[in-house]
């Protein structure tokens, strides 16, 4: 009984510092815990999950891995889907699809999101870029069949008409087009 108490207190400091800044790599599993719900237990809340993802995206892949067949897990993915589209957040939902079965509503709306965050931006430098680490993620979600190509067809045509300028928009939509 000690032992858990003090193994607790243990996550429970990693994952505050995991919400200061990045961890080593070695830390991220026992910051993920053999705990069914290390998230909730040593107060890690939907809203701070945001910082975490930036901070720490393996650590959040872990954790909600572990969530995943529990009844919190939908505030946590409303959370990402909530996120400006980042590398990070983009790692941490390939990484949650790599492991887990991910909801389709999710999967829709976070790349839905992805695409509102590009054409969002409005540095030409920075939304040039963002678009090219969309791009990226999506072919590697098509190629790893992630998501169903026939969920997302239009949506996505669409977005790399918008951006055909961008040499990954192109190329994904000839990918898009190899599908049809």
């Amino acid at each position: 009984m000690c032992a858990d108490t003090s193994r607790g207190a243990a996550v429970k400091d990693l994952l505050v510092k995991a919400l200061e800044g990045s961890l080593p790599p070695a830390r991220h599993e026992m910051a993920s815990a053999d705990d069914p719900k290390p998230v909730s237990r040593p107060g890690i809340t939907p809203g701070e999950l945001p910082l975490l993802v930036e901070q720490n995206p393996q650590t959040v892949v872990e954790i909600l891995t572990k969530l995943n067949n529990s009844p919190e897990i939908d505030e946590y993915l409303t959370a990402i889907v909530s996120m400006d589209a980042s590398l990070h957040s983009m790692e941490v939902v390939k990484g949650l699809a790599t492991a887990v079965e991910l909801p389709k509503d999710f999967m829709r709306t976070y790349i839905g999101n992805c695409m509102s965050s590009c054409q969002n931006t409005k540095d030409k430098y920075m939304q040039n870029r963002l678009v090219r680490l969309v791009c990226a993620f999506l072919q590697s979600l098509i190629h790893k069949r992630m998501i169903d190509v026939k969920d997302v067809f239009a949506e996505v045509k669409a977005f790399c008409t918008e951006f055909s300028r961008v040499w990954e928009a192109a190329a994904l939509l000839r990918l898009l087009k190899t599908l049809e």
